[in-house]
């Protein structure tokens, strides 16, 4: 997308499946140069999505100061295993409705069971 691009990635754009793959590529060949990825804005600032990058192999997010409560809490509350997890569903949706759902439904049952204290 070019700087002057009057389109955005809003709403659900983020959550394109297509797109996710993408960002899980770069992060593969990246890790196999030994480099880093960040992830930086509205992306990074979403507290459901930031699981999902972390779980991609995304190693930075940053966001507006904000933010950043909402996405600490977001990822304390999870194992690596599961942010993989997370990303895999993701990966696996046919919509970003879809994806962004199962990444929601899919977390929820993550922390229910980490407060029952059974794990996942």
């Amino acid at each position: 997308m070019s700087p002057t691009s009057t389109t955005t990635l809003t709403g659900h754009g983020v959550w394109q499946p297509a797109l996710l793959t993408l960002v899980a590529k770069v992060c593969s060949d990246a890790a196999a140069a030994g480099r880093p990825v960040g992830v930086c804005g509205e992306a990074a600032a979403d507290p459901l999505l930031a699981p999902v990058l972390a779980g991609l192999g995304v190693s930075s997010l940053s966001m507006a100061a904000p933010a950043v409560a909402d996405v600490h809490d977001a990822l304390a509350r999870l194992t690596l295993e599961q942010f993989r997890s997370l990303a895999a569903a993701a990966l696996g949706a046919t919509a970003p409705a879809a994806a962004r759902g199962t990444v929601h439904r899919t977390g929820e049952a993550f922390r229910a069971a980490a407060d029952d204290g059974k794990g996942c």
